[in-house]
């Protein structure tokens, strides 16, 4: 019994679209270049079929695209580096972010826990209380416990590391000697043995 689903044909690999139809009513004009899934073949209409660009050479009809005028102005998903969770930054903050290079984990995650907490108290004390300055202030409260539970998560992980490195009686330098495959390796060994301990 048939469920009315028509399957899709991908493209493949080597498909050259031709330019212009060799046969048919609309021979010796430009075709549309795209692939359709459904006839498993090149698209049957003629370039810009249905759009400003009728029979244009490489225009695309409107089922395919060809009334696309780009991506949305101004669209809501665009990389914003403003934004509370945003992981895009500025060119004139690259600058800036060189002082963390030499950071440990730790301290990154203090500084971000520090920064998040001193924009909440910020937009608090410069907002009023209603609705508005609630709508502003939650995101900002979201993203500094969000940034205080990754600063506890990296300070467990390092505890967790410290431990192995005494059970396998093996310093600091001797672990940063290591490359980190073999490090994770080791870690992952040990985790697995306390498991077989346990059980």
């Amino acid at each position: 019994m048939s469920n009315g689903f028509t399957p899709r044909i991908p493209k493949p690999a080597d498909f050259k679209p031709e330019s212009h139809f060799t046969e048919g009513r609309y021979k010796g004009k430009p075709r549309c270049p795209a692939w359709s899934k459904q006839a498993g073949a090149q698209c049957k209409q003629p370039a810009g079929h249905g759009t400003e660009k009728l029979y244009q050479v490489r225009a695309c009809c409107k089922v395919h695209g060809g009334k696309s005028k780009g991506p949305p102005k101004g669209s809501k998903n665009a990389a914003d580096p403003d934004k509370p969770r945003s992981q895009f930054v500025r060119f004139d903050q690259l600058k800036e972010l060189e002082q963390f290079a030499g950071m440990s984990d730790v301290e990154l995650a203090d500084i971000l826990v520090k920064l998040a907490m001193a924009k909440t108290i910020k937009i608090a004390s410069e907002t009023m209380q209603d609705e508005a300055s609630s709508s502003k202030l939650l995101p900002v409260m979201s993203s500094a416990n969000a940034a205080l539970r990754t600063k506890q998560a990296v300070e467990r992980n390092q505890l967790l590391l410290s431990e192995i490195r005494e059970r396998q009686g093996k310093g600091n330098e001797d672990d940063e000697a290591r490359d980190a495959r073999t490090r994770a390796s080791l870690a992952l060994e040990e985790v697995l043995s306390s498991f077989e301990d346990k059980g």
